[in-house]
């Protein structure tokens, strides 16, 4: 199983499933012991495939991926847990933030051996809207031995930790801070647009913005009218860069919130293609990922459903129906 890329859902019934991202066929179901895992990572280590879940109550639990053995129980003060995992196989490391009152941080650990490495502060103060400096979401990504790890934080700011080789500076422990959102950073994704490393950040508010991740560079911003960009994604697709933006609309017509996916070129910003799930269903997370030998894009539904499209034609794909309970999170690894 080591050799063949996998997705991995979260559920609101507590439970992380792996898939053979080639077939669909499910390989493993692992329980969450700290009920719904809100997000998830994957990343390869030199003897292994990990799997990351941050849950609630500050909670992190770390498996083995081809063994379904729980390798590391971790903790981050706060609630709602946000993961991420990166870096060269020699030295891929976890980092882990949570939602909390007051002043938050992120906390990072070795994936190999699960030692702790340490903590980054997160500091800000409450705005007039009340949102603090609880962590949202977390990226980390790069290649090359250069690595940044990034953070979608309550005030509206994102915050980037820069690090080589995946060691981390220490004039930059408390990392860059960026505003721009109105409201709640609420998402974040890091990734290439040609040579160029990016950070996607997507807003309560519905603004998404793309910066480089070094600092230099132009960084520009999409608003939409929507209430919420929920989730945003960065990945090659073909020959282009492309941004994926989960977005929830609210229309009197409907009583339930509506959903799209909005997917954008990465170096300029335009609009490429919009897609719609068949039915008013809540998208929690999109992905971009092979699926079925083709390159697609996945949105993991309040419903249940894991709907897939092709990334390049738009065509429907074959869903994964995993029952009645949410799902809260996807990865690809």
């Amino acid at each position: 199983m080591v050799a063949d890329p996998v997705l991995v859902s979260g559920h609101g019934d507590g439970t992380v499933r792996i898939w053979r991202s080639r077939t669909g066929e499910p390989l493993r179901e692992l329980d969450c012991v700290s009920g719904t895992p809100w997000s998830l990572a994957v990343a390869r280590t030199r003897t292994r495939r990990l799997v990351a879940a941050g849950g609630n109550e500050g909670f992190v639990q770390v498996w083995d991926a081809d063994t379904g053995r729980t390798v590391h129980h971790l903790y981050v003060e706060g609630g709602r847990v946000a993961v991420a995992m990166g870096g060269p196989p020699e030295r891929v490391l976890i980092a882990a933030g949570a939602l909390r009152e007051g002043a938050g941080s992120v906390r990072l650990w070795d994936a190999q051996s699960g030692k702790a490495l340490r903590r980054l502060p997160v500091r800000g103060r409450t705005n007039g809207l009340g949102f603090g400096a609880g962590v949202n979401a977390l990226a980390l990504g790069g290649g090359d031995g250069r690595y940044f790890l990034a953070a979608a934080v309550e005030d509206g700011t994102v915050r980037i930790w820069p690090t080589h080789g995946g060691g981390w500076r220490q004039r930059t422990r408390s990392g860059r801070r960026y505003g721009g959102h109105r409201r709640m950073a609420w998402s974040v994704a890091v990734g290439r647009a040609g040579e160029r490393l990016l950070v996607v950040s997507g807003g309560s508010e519905g603004r998404v913005i793309v910066r480089p991740a070094d600092g230099r560079g132009r960084t520009y911003q999409r608003d939409e009218i929507t209430d919420w960009a929920r989730c945003v994604d960065i990945a090659r697709v073909g020959s282009r860069d492309l941004i994926a933006v989960a977005r929830d609309h609210h229309d009197p017509g409907i009583p339930d919130v509506f959903s799209s996916i909005s997917v954008v070129d990465a170096a300029s910003g335009e609009s490429c293609y919009a897609l719609f799930p068949s039915a008013p269903r809540g998208v929690n997370v999109v992905r971009f990922g092979a699926y079925h030998g083709r390159e697609a894009v996945l949105a993991g539904c309040a419903d249940g459903t894991i709907l897939a499209w092709d990334a390049l034609t738009q065509e429907p794909m074959p869903p994964l129906e995993v029952g009645d309970d949410l799902v809260s999170t996807l990865a690809f690894g």
